[in-house]
């Protein structure tokens, strides 16, 4: 979903280099998570190449966590604090107090089931903070997540890592951590380790670390799991005696012709060079002889097929790289709905801790309901048997978290129900006091709040939070009096889905006084906010009364988001805490859709898929059709003018390592869009049974004919076992794909990059031609060929 190409730069993304005493590793205390744990003294160390951390505590295995699994680390006063007396003795002196040299890293795949590591430092001089910062940098860098298959950021060489780490108390590998890796033991997984020379005999149980290179790894993974899929694509561009090689001419042509996107200008993207073809063939050919001849080998071109030169999309795009200068109302804002539930809607815990977690994926809107305490306010969902939290922790959260991966304004959107004035104050005093400078209270001087004027662009209002709260209004102001298209009767249709949050309390002074660009109003009509021209006024709508003004009202809708901003939240009815699909309602240019964070469905998988995109930032500018004052925009139009349509043609070819068990699998293929762009459950592979180490689908390829908005278009690939549970998955917006042959790296639920699941597919991209010019295009084209077809 990228915005106009002004609106975009290109990003040069590398990983950052680790530092020596990280690899060399700093002595922590690892104390214990339950009671029947030991305390012990363990070196905590990352691997070379920043893959994972890695600690052996005694009489144990050593113990890795992959670092793309991190999802928090805290240091110092906010990391757990131990209560043992006796380990405070122990590591207490009185230079550095115990709570200084805390560290905790978190992790976990579900936002509400997570595991917390906690160390104390021992070292003369403790480097917690250091290791809490670049862990986080490291976990949530586009390189981390967004790896090719098999160079020095790929599978094979992470698992080789991971393998040569976790050796028992023996200091070897078990020959059973290996054979789990490649799929389960079974008569070829046998073959391969002797063939290898990693195992004499079925009695072998472990393998010494010195015996166990990284060529020796890949030699097996190439014998485990055969790719005959591969020999197709190299015999089309083999040549020599028995197509033995790929020649430098015909690399290149493939290269820039079934590699290359069609629609890229050759002035800004230049097609490759004889020298930079063959630079590749000196990267990617192990085979001296063929690559001193400039020639690639089979083996050399599936080099090239997994490398970061060959990515689905380009790592830039997951980096910072879209223009933040334009107005809030501009952009999709990654938004949570009820985020203090970690669970159901009626019966469940309320957590301050997932307001961290949220923050920490992106979000930049999250809620609060706040009600009256017996001494202090708190949050909970009224009338229900949910759990409360205090006001003041979830605020300490949220401080704490609130810019750690994302400089961007964080919205704290008030649902109050505080009936107090006394308690009001003390909510306003805890945000002042605990935000301080962070909490946005007077508005700029170049973004006034008044009528006919524009919300203050990302950029300007970095680390700051804004509140969005009732805010009383002077008398003068007869908003509510004004009629229009909605009548209050419809409305009053709309109140009664929207439960406790029509019903908010008065706003007193002190709340009030903290609200400025995001005030919220009641919805009466798009022509009566058209008329007052308040950019800094929200209305919020539950799904049901959202989709019925995007159905009656839809070019009203969007003309009204390019100029405020509205909230989307799930009716009542979704009492599961499932989500509604969010494309529904960016296609109508909303900026707050709120979903339940703490439910992986499909909607949310979706939502994670796009926000992380620009760098994770929880701003995605809209395309300009959303954007561009006086233009007119039909989302249910099936033709937009100043908008080249695509087809879109995919082939899913074969999957790798998609598990370590036997199941039977499929690919479904989805897309999501424009309505008109919208295509599920219509495209999937046939199933292959029992394999799913190197499944070999090659069915019918699956043509999306023709996608009217491509910027807002995202295609979904999910690899599914024939139960119904899914293996793998990835989110992919249209408009950054590149074509060709290409391996695509597969995400758990909680968008985690997998470590050696992916999938082979063929991917095709052209302008769209209408069925009555097909000929006449394809004559352009290939005029010589179509003329002889015509003799």
């Amino acid at each position: 979903m990228a915005g106009a190409e002004s609106a975009v730069h290109r990003v040069l993304v590398e990983k950052p280099s680790i530092p020596e005493r990280l690899i060399n590793g700093s002595k922590f205390i690892k104390w214990p998570k339950s009671d029947n744990d030991v305390t012990v003294q363990v070196t905590l160390r990352i691997d070379p190449q920043g893959h994972v951390i890695y600690w052996q505590e005694p009489g144990r295995d050593t113990e890795c966590l992959e670092i793309s699994c991190i999802r928090d680390t805290r240091a110092g006063k906010y990391a757990k604090e131990p209560k043992d007396s006796q380990l405070i003795k122990m590591v207490c002196n009185s230079s550095v107090p115990v709570t200084e040299k805390c560290l905790t890293i978190v992790y976990g795949v579900k936002l509400v089931e997570l595991t917390f590591l906690n160390f104390v430092s021992v070292e003369p001089e403790p480097q917690q903070c250091e290791w809490a910062d670049f862990l986080l940098l490291l976990a949530y860098h586009p390189c981390t997540r967004h790896v090719s298959v098999q160079t020095s950021f790929s599978s094979s060489i992470f698992r080789y890592t991971r393998l040569k780490l976790e050796t028992n108390q023996m200091g070897e590998i078990p020959v059973k951590k290996l054979i789990k890796v490649l799929g389960g033991k079974s008569r070829r997984v046998d073959h391969a380790l002797l063939s290898v020379g990693l195992v004499t005999g079925k009695r072998d149980v472990s393998i010494k670390p010195e015996d166990f290179h990284l060529t020796g790894f890949k030699k097996l993974l190439q014998f485990c799991c055969l790719r005959p899929e591969l020999d197709t694509v190299f015999s089309s561009l083999g040549t020599g005696a028995r197509r033995m090689y790929v020649s430098q001419q015909k690399f290149k042509e493939f290269i820039n012709t079934e590699q290359r996107d069609p629609k890229l200008n050759e002035i800004l993207y230049p097609v490759k060079t004889d020298d930079q073809v063959l630079e590749y063939i000196t990267n990617f050919e192990s085979n001296e002889m063929f690559a001193a001849k400039g020639q690639l080998t089979l083996e050399g071109l599936d080099a090239y097929l997994q490398s970061d030169d060959n990515l689905i999309v380009e790592p830039d795009r997951y980096a910072e790289h879209q223009s933040m200068t334009a107005p809030l109302s501009h952009y999709f804002i990654n938004s949570s709905h009820n985020t203090y539930l970690t669970g159901t809607q009626l019966r469940s815990k309320s957590s301050a801790e997932i307001y961290r977690q949220v923050l920490l994926t992106g979000c930049r809107c999250v809620e609060l309901d706040c009600w009256e305490g017996d001494e202090e306010p708190v949050i909970n969902h009224g009338f229900t048997l949910c759990t409360h939290v205090l006001f003041r922790e979830v605020i300490e959260a949220i401080n704490e978290s609130a810019f750690k991966t994302s400089p961007y304004p964080v919205i704290l959107s008030f649902e109050n129900h505080v009936d107090n004035p006394q308690q009001q104050a003390k909510m306003a005093q805890y945000c002042r006091d605990i935000f301080g400078d962070k909490l946005l209270i007077d508005p700029l001087s170049k973004y006034p709040i008044v009528s006919d004027s524009c919300l203050p662009p990302p950029s300007e209002i970095k680390y700051k939070i804004i509140v969005k709260n009732k805010k009383q209004r002077p008398s003068a102001d007869n908003s509510d009096d004004e009629e229009g298209r909605i009548t209050n009767l419809d409305y009053e249709e709309n109140a009664k889905e929207a439960g406790t949050a029509m019903k908010e309390s008065k706003a007193y002074e002190a709340m009030s006084s903290l609200v400025n660009y995001v005030q919220p109003v009641r919805f009466k009509s798009f022509d009566i906010s058209e008329r007052r021209k308040r950019c800094y006024e929200i209305s919020s709508f539950t799904e049901s009364a959202a989709l019925r003004l995007l159905t009656f009202y839809p070019m009203d809708f969007v003309r009204y988001n390019r100029r405020q901003m509205s909230r989307i939240y799930p009716k009542g009815a979704r009492v599961d805490s499932s989500n509604y699909m969010p494309q529904i309602f960016w296609n109508a240019g909303c900026q707050f859709v709120a979903l339940n964070f703490q439910i992986l469905d499909q909607p949310m998988q979706l939502n994670m898929g796009l926000f992380e995109f620009n760098g994770s930032t929880g701003y995605i500018l809209k395309p300009p059709h959303m954007r561009i004052k006086d233009r007119q925009f039909d989302p249910f139009s099936k033709n937009l003018d100043g908008v080249v349509a695509i087809t879109l043609k995919i082939k899913i070819i074969s999957g790798q390592f998609l598990s370590s068990s036997k199941v039977s699998t499929y690919v479904e293929v989805d897309m999501y869009g424009l309505p008109a762009d919208t295509i599920r459950k219509r495209f999937k592979t046939k199933t292959v049974e029992g394999n799913s180490l190197n499944p070999y689908y090659n069915g019918d390829e699956f043509v999306f004919e023709k996608v009217v908005l491509p910027n807002l278009a995202t295609l979904r690939i999910a690899v599914m076992e024939t139960n119904g549970s899914m293996l793998g998955q990835r989110f992919l917006p249209v408009d950054a794909l590149k074509p060709g042959y290409r391996y695509i790296t597969l995400r758990n639920e909680g968008n985690q990059p997998l470590t050696m699941p992916s999938i082979f597919i063929h991917l095709q991209v052209g302008d769209y031609v209408p069925p009555e010019l097909m000929e006449f295009s394809e004559a352009l084209v290939n005029p010589i060929t179509y003329m002889k077809e015509k003799e």
